[in-house]
């Protein structure tokens, strides 16, 4: 076997091709567009390089790559004065020397950078795709959410990793209509609190919120495992790449007697299954199916919930769905995917309890203190 570092767009392009090879027989993998990815791991593309570094490596077996991995390092999240370690990108063969060998090369760039924490998988931001899949490898995947093999935690665990935390996610059939309970209890929170939905006009409107949408999420996620603050650039970025796609009736945001933002949700319609018929190309017909999923799913995906801090535990959850729900109903939609949400989360989990719902995908991030031994190490141990 032998590794070897990505060092030009040519290469990259093979990098991001090799879970399409690795996963050509399951059928829950959903490609991500060629070119949107490579434009993520560019530096020259991605503006989440203006903080962070990052390196990618592929390990080679009679010429065919058999594995790869990206190591990034980035202003921690909870302290932007300290640098922080990822692993990302990580897909290999069913192979432990292939595992192992990938992640001890990040390992060791991280102890040259006197990082001594390795955590993943994890993306530049929150709204790349993270995580290990550990149960639901038979059901479909989101665009927003990893998929890999079941033998990836136990190779992972085999060489001294450690789940960190757990992200889970829920199929939620939609009613035929919102219940009763759920409009009395929208209406006593409104009520009590002084809140209203915003009319969302046209595209243009909502652009006037989006830095207030910014701050709102960064401030509602903050300390928050996994999550990373949204810089203005990244938010820009973000909004050309989803808002702009999404039916303003899909979006909600609420204000308070004051006009200050203290809610915001949004739900986007399901693209995986076009996804997966284009298989990372564009072109010829990639629009096509593009559009055909944007303007009729009968699955949308929760992108986004966001609450203020001090209107979190009060219910404001209730009026976001009260606005997006009536929505999706219209327009025909049977399913929502909650995407992941941490298992922590008891409020946004609690949501789900006045509809028919499962809990059907659980993905966990690993990390490893690299003073201990390192991956290499373990594998020589490991019988």
């Amino acid at each position: 076997m032998k590794l070897r570092e990505i060092n030009n767009s040519s290469e990259l392009r093979k990098f991001v091709k090799f879970p399409m090879r690795l996963f050509k027989e399951a059928s829950s993998y959903i490609p991500p567009l060629i070119n949107e990815e490579v434009s993520t791991l560019a530096a020259h593309h991605n503006v989440d390089f203006k903080d962070a570094r990052a390196r990618y490596w592929v390990v080679e077996s009679k010429g065919r790559i058999v594995g790869r991995i990206a190591g990034i390092i980035k202003p921690c999240d909870t302290d932007s004065s300290h640098m922080e370690a990822r692993f990302g990108w990580f897909d290999f063969v069913n192979n432990l020397k292939v595992a192992s060998l990938l992640l001890s090369t990040v390992e060791n760039w991280c102890l040259q950078e006197n990082i001594y924490t390795l955590k993943g998988p994890l993306g530049f931001n929150s709204f790349d795709r993270s995580g290990i899949l550990i149960e639901g490898y038979n059901e479909a995947s989101t665009m927003f959410g990893n998929y890999n093999y079941p033998y990836y935690s136990r190779l992972l665990e085999a060489v001294g990793y450690k789940s960190k935390f757990h992200w889970v996610e829920y199929r939620i059939q939609v009613p035929k209509e919102i219940p009763k309970k759920f409009i009395k209890g929208a209406q006593t929170i409104r009520k009590r609190y002084g809140l209203k939905q915003v009319a969302i006009k046209n595209k243009n409107a909502l652009r006037g919120y989006s830095e207030a949408i910014r701050m709102l999420i960064n401030e509602a996620y903050q300390g928050i495992s996994g999550f990373s603050e949204i810089s203005q650039e990244q938010f820009a970025q973000l909004y050309q790449k989803f808002v702009q796609l999404i039916p303003r009736d899909y979006f909600s945001l609420i204000e308070d007697n004051t006009g200050e933002l203290v809610g915001f949700g949004l739900v986007m319609p399901d693209l995986s299954k076009a996804l997966k018929k284009m298989n990372g190309r564009f072109f010829p017909f990639g629009y096509w199916q593009l559009h055909r999923a944007l303007k009729k799913s009968d699955t949308v995906d929760l992108l986004l919930i966001a609450v203020k801090p001090s209107f979190q535990h009060r219910g404001v959850h209730a009026l976001i769905f009260e606005q997006i729900i009536p929505a999706v109903i219209r327009r025909g939609v049977l399913y929502v995917e909650s995407t992941k949400e941490l298992e922590s989360n008891s409020d946004v989990r609690n949501l789900w309890g006045d509809f028919d719902h499962r809990q059907h995908k659980k993905s966990a991030c690993f990390y490893r203190d690299l003073r201990s031994n390192s991956s290499i190490e373990n594998l020589l141990s490991y019988k």
